[in-house]
Formats: structure tokens, sequence, C-alpha cells
């Protein structure tokens, strides 16, 4: 068993083309910043479920944030 294959995993019915247009240019970064806060905070021994809810909850905000449209 390749370490690659040991990564990689498989959710049944996730389609990763129905959840491409929740990401965009206007939420891309914070989302990269959030999750790299709560890995910092996991790192530092902090509580992974209260962590994780919080992140959670941060995400759920910035998925559903509309795109800004420019003219």
């Amino acid at each position: 068993m390749c370490i690659r294959d040991s990564l990689e995993t498989e959710t049944t019915g996730f389609d990763l083309k129905k959840f491409a247009p929740f990401i965009h240019s206007g939420n891309i970064l914070a989302i990269s910043e959030e999750v790299s806060t709560a890995m910092y905070h996991i790192e530092r021994n902090g509580n992974a479920k209260v962590i994780l809810l919080d992140l959670s909850i941060k995400l759920t905000r910035l998925l559903h944030a509309k795109e800004a449209k420019i003219n």
C-alpha cells in the first residue's frame, strides 16, 4: 500500500463539480486563513472539538457568502 493511497479518501455522494461554485475569489483567502488558524490551535493542544466546531461555523458563513460583482 502506497502512502498516497492511504491519504486519499472517498466520500460517496460528494461531487467536486457541485462544491466548486461555493469557492470563489471573495472567500478563498479567508477559508485558507481559517483552516490554517484552526490547524495552529490544534497543534498547540487546543480542544479539537471546540476548534473544529468553530471552524465549521466560520466555513459555513464563508461558503454561503456571495461573490462581489465587478462592473
